[in-house]
């Protein structure tokens, strides 16, 4: 009698210990984070990041591994404030595993549950090939879906040899996913030299997909997120030369003031002396959108020393959800290069605006802008 009270009560511990640790804080699997109702969950590539946010709190985890899947080498935990005056977050970083040198802060523009962009987790480096001066583009972390998907893209890390052929697949064009044979295929694509030239289609293989994830033989790891987003890593033995694609549904563009409004976001310029991305304004006029550098993102307090000028043109060019036109230097409007963007325009989440140009400061480097409105 006494031995089956003890095994009872045993029982019983074991039962209260489980349902304690299930309790916790965090989520051990894919699957646990994207169906937890309580945060806001973004993969992004580079390795492989992951970012939890709470919706009814004020802190967040950043972490980073070298694949989908396997062990955690980064832990990045702290607080955030989210500043509705003019739409960017501040992530405080107050504890961190694994490395000692992420920026204490980090600053975020989140476009509702769709995607997210971070400024660099590192300090910049004079380094040119050194990828942690990029914008991190972050996809809202989901299931592998149900259906084949359609999208358009742009890429926001450039090889430093943008005109190899084994550099392809250029600068923007569009994408489609076969969730069947669970392929990935650049349908169209397209240089920023000649935008309306469309070049060969270059498959991307095959890989089964889990939580979310195509992580296939050759090292090319992709982040399927929701309504057709999506994030391509593609590998290349030399890193200097890797390459990442962010794709978005495809959205008919109805005139070219379909963006007016003021807008926030992150720019980054490869030619940039000092740091090379910053957050920004815009503000859109009948297609022309003035950009000047936000100093505070508290306040949103702007500077226009080294603002730019984007003049949105030709709609849905090359194709649907495209706008094509120039960006220039409001000190030098001489200096303008061709510049295309991507806009999603969403009845449910805040509207995108995705570019990539050559820099008007040099047009041997690149250049990105993530807007949201």
């Amino acid at each position: 009698m006494n031995s089956s009270l003890h095994l009872l009560r045993l029982i019983c511990v074991c039962l209260l210990l489980h349902s304690l640790s299930a309790c916790r804080a965090g989520f051990n699997t894919a699957e646990d984070r994207i169906d937890n109702p309580d945060l806001w969950v973004f993969t992004g590539a580079g390795s492989n990041w992951v970012l939890e946010v709470e919706k009814n709190g004020d802190g967040f985890e950043l972490t980073r591994s070298n694949r989908p899947g396997s062990s955690v080498t980064i832990t990045l935990t702290g607080t955030y404030e989210e500043f509705t005056n003019n739409g960017f977050t501040l992530l405080t970083v107050t504890d961190q595993s694994g490395t000692s040198d992420a920026n204490s802060e980090i600053t975020l523009v989140r476009a509702s549950a769709y995607a997210a962009f971070l400024s660099p987790i590192f300090p910049d480096s004079s380094d040119e090939d050194d990828e942690d001066h990029e914008i991190t583009p972050m996809v809202a972390a989901a299931n592998c879906g149900s259906g084949d998907a359609s999208s358009n893209w742009i890429r926001f890390k450039h090889p430093i040899d943008r005109q190899s052929a084994a550099n392809e697949p250029n600068e923007f064009g569009t994408l489609t996913f076969d969730i069947s044979a669970e392929t990935l295929t650049l349908d169209d694509r397209y240089d920023i030299d000649a935008p309306t030239q469309t070049l060969s289609s270059a498959p991307l293989g095959s890989g089964e997909c889990d939580d979310g994830y195509i992580d296939q033989s050759n090292q090319n790891t992709h982040y399927l997120g929701v309504d057709d987003s999506a994030l391509l890593d593609l590998f290349n033995n030399d890193d200097d030369e890797n390459q990442r694609l962010f794709a978005m549904d495809k959205s008919n563009i109805a005139a070219n003031t379909d963006f007016d409004s003021d807008s926030y976001g992150i720019l980054y310029d490869g030619a940039t002396s000092g740091d090379r991305n910053f957050p920004i304004r815009a503000d859109c006029v009948s297609g022309t959108c003035t950009i000047n550098r936000v100093t505070d993102v508290e306040d949103g307090r702007t500077v226009s020393q080294g603002a730019y000028t984007l003049l949105l043109t030709n709609v849905n060019s090359p194709s649907t959800g495209f706008i094509s036109g120039q960006i220039r230097l409001n000190s030098n409007p001489t200096q303008s290069q061709n510049a295309v963007c991507m806009l999603r325009s969403s009845a449910t989440n805040q509207d995108i605006l995705a570019c990539v140009a050559k820099s008007p400061n040099n047009s041997a480097e690149m250049l990105n802008i993530f807007l949201v409105r």
